[in-house]
C-alpha cells in the first residue's frame, strides 16, 4: 500500500484487518497446470505439438536447455473481483486495500502451485527455475492470449482473457517454470518485474521480496 514508516491509526489498522479477512472470506483459489516440451529454433521457443511461439529473448533465456516446461495458471475468482469493483464505488480507502489484500492472496497461491510443480519434478530427479509470467521483461503480455486457452482454464478455473489481454478475474496468474536435470541459479531480479517502471519500493531503495 506504500506505506512505510507511517504511522497508522487505529481505524486504519482495523480497517484492514476488516479488508483483509473479507477477502480471505470471499478468495476462491482455482489452479491448472500442465506439461509442455519445448522446440527451440532461432532463439524462440515453441510449445511442440501446437503453433504457439513464446516471444521473446527472456523466455528463450528463462527456458533454454530445459527438457520440458509447465505452464499454471491460478485465479481467487469472481468473488473477489465483484467485490473489488463494489468497493470502488463505495469507498477508495477500502478498495485500495482490499485490492492490496487481493493481490497478496493471488502471489501466495501462485506460489502454492508453484511448490507443487517444484515437488513433482523432484520426485522425478528434476530441478525448477523460477516462474516467468507474460509481462515481465520483454515476454509480451499478449501470451495470455495464447496460455490460457492453452490450458483450457475457461472450463478448468474460470479465467478467460479479452482481446487486450486482461485476464478476467484479474486477480489471476499465469506463469511457466522450466524443468531441468541439473539444479538452477535463481535470477530472479527487479528488472524482470512488470512492476519494474512505477514501482514505489524500488525507487525508495528497497525490494518487495529476496
Amino acid at each position: 500500500m506504500g506505506y512505510k514508516g507511517h504511522d497508522i491509526s487505529d481505524e486504519l489498522d482495523s480497517t484492514i484487518d476488516k479488508m483483509t479477512e473479507l477477502c480471505l472470506q470471499l478468495a476462491e483459489p482455482k489452479f491448472t497446470y500442465g506439461y509442455f516440451n519445448p522446440e527451440y529454433s532461432d532463439e524462440a521457443v515453441t510449445i511442440s505439438g501446437t503453433h504457439i511461439t513464446l516471444r521473446g529473448n527472456d523466455i528463450y533465456r528463462h527456458l533454454k536447455g530445459a527438457k520440458y516446461f509447465a505452464v499454471m495458471a491460478v485465479t481467487l475468482g469472481m468473488n473477489v473481483e465483484r467485490k473489488i469493483m463494489l468497493l470502488e464505488k463505495t469507498s477508495m480507502t477500502e478498495a485500495l486495500i482490499f485490492d492490496s489484500a487481493a493481490n497478496a492472496c493471488i502471489e501466495s497461491a501462485a506460489e502454492y502451485v508453484n511448490s507443487l510443480i517444484s515437488e513433482e519434478s523432484k520426485s522425478k530427479n528434476m530441478y525448477t527455475n523460477y516462474r516467468y509470467s507474460p509481462g515481465y521483461g520483454d515476454f509480451p503480455i499478449e501470451m495470455q492470449n495464447s496460455l490460457i486457452p492453452l490450458l483450457r482454464c475457461q472450463t478448468a478455473i474460470g479465467l478467460s482473457v479479452t482481446e487486450n489481454s486482461i485476464m478476467i478475474p484479474r486477480k489471476s496468474i499465469t506463469a511457466i517454470i522450466g524443468v531441468f536435470d541439473s539444479p538452477q541459479t535463481d535470477k530472479t531480479s527487479c528488472e524482470m518485474c512488470s512492476m519494474y517502471h512505477k514501482c514505489n519500493i524500488r525507487k525508495d531503495g528497497g525490494k518487495c521480496a529476496e
